[in-house]
């Protein structure tokens, strides 16, 4: 809520529409209940530590919410250890947990992981995904999705900004890849290849929009 609020304060700017007052003034008083000790973000106030894991390190990526490097490991530690207590569950939520291995620099949890992104989910000669490991409901477009992101925003360190594509942190690939290439990236009218590889991340131009 407090980030669709800052979004929309933001589009007005931008077109050129006074936002009102209000939208910032309600953003900035949403509470979300912290806890500085264990450096948790709770789900609701008084929230039992047994909540933990299952949607607070969404607060890191995609919202963006600022945290500390403890604050982030703490929420990821939180539900990697609920992962493998209870199973992946939907795919998207496991899938995303790798984003933020990569933004903490943490190959050996990236690695451990990757196999929680895809495995289990495969149905059929198609592979197609599942939505869970159990319920087969295929194909799970929003899962496919997640997979993309860890990989588009995780392992190349990179983010859309303000003025399109970004680093926001090293980029990091799981061990047993040695060479990342994204092709044909495009924003901001630009159309970019973005290579990963042991030499760091490298954003190669393809000219402007409607080059091929």
């Amino acid at each position: 809520a407090r980030k669709n609020l800052e979004i929309a304060v933001a589009a007005s700017s931008r077109i050129g529409e006074g936002p009102d007052p209000r939208w910032a003034e309600v953003g900035a008083g949403l509470h979300m209940p912290y806890d500085s000790a264990s450096e948790y973000y709770r789900t609701y106030e008084g929230a039992p530590d047994s909540t933990l894991g299952a949607v607070t390190p969404l607060l890191s990526y995609p919202l963006g919410i600022p945290m500390s490097e403890r604050a982030k490991r703490a929420q990821l530690e939180q539900a990697v250890r609920r992962l493998l207590a209870q199973g992946p569950g939907a795919m998207m939520g496991s899938t995303l947990l790798s984003v933020d291995a990569a933004e903490l620099g943490d190959r050996a949890l990236l690695d451990s992981l990757l196999p929680h992104s895809y495995q289990g989910h495969l149905r059929g000669p198609f592979l197609m995904l599942s939505e869970t490991p159990t319920n087969d409901a295929v194909n799970f477009v929003t899962g496919a999705g997640g997979f993309l992101q860890q990989v588009i925003f995780g392992y190349t360190g990179l983010r859309l900004g303000e003025d399109g594509l970004e680093p926001a942190f090293p980029p990091l690939l799981p061990s047993r890849i040695t060479r990342l290439v994204l092709r044909n990236v495009y924003t901001r009218a630009k159309r970019y290849d973005v290579i990963v590889d042991s030499g760091g991340r490298h954003i190669v131009p393809r000219g402007e929009s409607g080059s091929r």
